[in-house]
């Protein structure tokens, strides 16, 4: 322990008695202001907005037709024909918890899974 200390009290001498002094840092240069002051910039902003907007074509301001699309309907699903696996992946695919939710950790039925998915 007292070999640390003579090492550190060594050090510091070194460093105190020989090390020279740091160099003197040079004065701060002083800030340059060269943003725009307001009246230059409400004087550019009125010249930018004095100057004529360019014409726009009739075309490109034309409408444009649209065309109506017949959907037909969408099939309705029929989950009481499904298997209990089928049903499984729809539960699934809606986010219907099916799977450990009955007491001892069992599956939905069949009957609860249609019951569920409100078929």
């Amino acid at each position: 322990m007292f070999d640390l200390f003579c090492y550190a009290v060594a050090i510091l001498a070194v460093l105190l008695f020989v090390g020279e002094a740091p160099e003197p840092t040079p004065d701060p240069v002083p800030p340059v202001d060269d943003l725009p002051s307001l009246p230059e910039l409400l004087a550019e902003a009125e010249a930018l907005t004095a100057r004529p907007v360019p014409a726009v074509a009739a075309e490109a301001i034309a409408p444009v037709a649209v065309a109506r699309v017949e959907v037909e309907p969408v099939a309705t699903i029929d989950y009481a024909a499904m298997t209990s696996v089928q049903l499984r992946k729809e539960c699934s695919r809606r986010g219907v918890a099916w799977r450990g939710v009955r007491d001892g950790g069992k599956h939905l039925t069949k009957p609860q899974m249609l019951e569920a998915l409100g078929a």
